[in-house]
């Protein structure tokens, strides 16, 4: 029955009517799309402006498919780059990328269109995004070649500069900037030339140069002038990053931070408690950590959230859009049952018969396929893009010694570079597993085992993981991963035992190793076990650490079900 055919000529006759009828209305069915498509374009485009990102990207995704249907390949563009804007604001990179192919698709025969220059500036920073910077330049430059005025190709070059400041390319990013200086004519009014003169300062300082200073100040001077807030909170940081004093340096990251909070710009606020974790003094750093934890914790979780929900609103979407498809080809049946009952009442009985058979078997093939695609893309995300890229960032100022001047640069670069990793900074922020927690613990410890150091495990079937919630047993696999971080990096030990076990309602751990310990635990362990020490603390918990020279390390932790 799937491979059955139809040899009637009055099916076939059925057919060239149905279709001589949607032809005959076709004209006018694109028409009436077009406008129901833009009425949901407009008011996505308001939404958006009001910053409900869920309900702006529906509605692009309700015009998009209206548009679609109404063959308006300009204005379907247009949603698509809409929905990248959404994409780019919460940093999906992969659905940033897939989106503006898609976009360009529709743009490939009009080679004028305004819309070309964004769609390939989405692809540089996606590129860029994503550790593909020869790919990210090309595209770049293909966006400036749409585009005349001075003021957007200094634009473009900026992000290109600014591509290459992520990835540490500081000499490439100096010569872009330089060259835009002397390419264009740009008025003190205008944004775009702080932003020049703030990543021109910036390079400069990072090739040894201490007049880097003077072009950020002065970038500072104009955003102040001009009331530039956004940009004002990058002045503040890069200096912050570029004084030598540690007193004018934290003023300075307090004042980013402040903005930061007032403006509700969570991601430069982060970077700012960075910058203040890094440098105030010890009685400040528990504060900013406790909000650097807090604040990028909730950032994660919103990202993931309006992720699933872009992706469950496309397949809602297009569901609905099968829906009204088999509806209106339903309504086209039954119309021209009715003109050819009269003349081939029995064919037609036959051919309806027929076709309702094809629609529900198509129908629930679709409809099959589209549940399995949904499932994929949903699972493909929490596995890959759980483990959030921020949280990598944390565990690095939670476990190195931040008053150590290399660990500094390191800290700064790893900021500016928060897509990028080694294998051994991927590993100690991997995803924690759905699941069975216990297995997931297991595997992590195995992580660590190696030749250099033995890591044992004991107690872990011996505790009833599922009566711990999901959000405890995150905060609690966060810190057995950090006791590992800080095995590797400063224990320098053969062996290491995890212990663990219940007393009553409490969860123990208890861990060891035979590394060199120390009377006096460092300044980068201090403030990594000091982060930790919060995280229990969020637990109700408590936590006692010990190391003594040649005793080695140990911890105890204990926390209520």
């Amino acid at each position: 029955m799937e491979n059955m055919r139809f040899h009637s000529p009055f099916y076939f006759l059925l057919l060239l009517l149905i279709a001589g009828c949607v032809s005959d209305n076709q004209t006018k069915a694109d028409k009436g799309n077009i406008r129901a498509g833009y009425k949901f374009q407009l008011r996505a485009d308001s939404l958006l402006k009001r910053g409900d990102a869920d309900e702006a990207f529906a509605g692009y995704e309700q015009a998009k498919n209206l548009y679609k249907r109404g063959s308006d390949s300009m204005r379907v563009a247009y949603t698509l780059l809409k929905q990248a804007e959404l994409y780019n604001q919460f940093n999906d990179y992969q659905e940033l990328q897939a989106t503006s192919v898609e976009a360009l698709k529709y743009l490939e025969t009009s080679q004028d269109s305004i819309y070309l220059e964004s769609v390939y500036v989405y692809l540089g920073i996606s590129f860029a995004m994503m550790d593909d910077l020869e790919s990210a330049t090309e595209s770049y430059y293909k966006g400036r070649s749409y585009v005349s005025q001075d003021w957007k190709k200094a634009t473009v070059d900026n992000n290109l500069a600014y591509a290459n400041i992520l990835k540490g390319n500081y000499r490439k990013a100096n010569l872009l900037l330089s060259e835009a200086f002397r390419q264009y004519s740009l008025p003190d009014t205008l944004e775009i030339k702080t932003k020049l003169l703030d990543n021109f300062g910036f390079s400069v300082f990072k090739l040894g140069n201490p007049d880097g200073q003077a072009y950020v100040m002065d970038a500072l001077r104009l955003r102040k002038a001009s009331a530039d807030t956004s940009g004002l909170i990058a002045s503040y940081l890069h200096l912050a990053e570029m004084v030598s004093d540690r007193e004018e340096a934290v003023n300075f990251a307090l004042d980013a931070e402040r903005l930061a909070k007032l403006y509700n710009a969570p991601e430069d606020r982060l970077q700012a408690l960075r910058i203040l974790v890094n440098q105030s003094s010890s009685e400040n750093i528990e504060l900013f950590s406790k909000n650097f934890i807090r604040i990028s914790d909730s950032l994660e979780s919103k990202r993931l959230k309006t992720r699933t929900a872009f992706a469950k609103i496309k397949y809602d979407v297009r569901r609905l859009e099968e829906e009204k498809m088999l509806a209106k080809m339903e309504r086209i049946r039954e119309r021209n049952e009715k003109l050819l009952f009269i003349n081939i009442s029995f064919v037609l009985a036959f051919a309806s018969a027929a076709i309702v058979y094809f629609l529900v078997r198509r129908s629930r093939n679709i409809r099959k396929k589209a549940t399995y695609e949904a499932e994929v893309r949903i699972s493909t995300k929490l596995h890959d893009e759980l483990a959030n890229e921020v949280h990598k960032t944390i565990v690095f100022t939670e476990t190195k010694n931040l008053s150590d001047e290399a660990n500094k640069e390191t800290l700064l670069q790893r900021l500016e570079n928060i897509y990028e990793g080694t294998r051994s900074i991927s590993r100690d922020n991997s995803e924690v597993p759905e699941g069975d927690f216990g297995q997931a613990l297991r595997e992590l410890l195995q992580e660590y085992n190696s030749d250099e150091c033995a890591v044992i495990a004991q107690g872990i079937a011996n505790v009833d993981w599922e009566k711990l919630e999901r959000r405890r047993q995150l905060e609690f696999y966060r810190i057995v991963q950090e006791l590992l971080a800080n095995m590797r990096k400063h224990s320098q030990c053969s062996h290491a035992l995890f212990l663990f076990a219940i007393d009553g309602r409490n969860i123990l751990l208890t861990y060891s190793d035979n590394g060199s310990g120390s009377a006096k635990i460092g300044q980068a362990r201090k403030n990594g076990l000091r982060i930790m020490e919060n995280r229990i603390s969020g637990l109700k918990g408590s936590a006692t650490f010990e190391s003594m020279p040649g005793n080695g390390f140990r911890a105890y932790v204990q926390f209520p079900l």
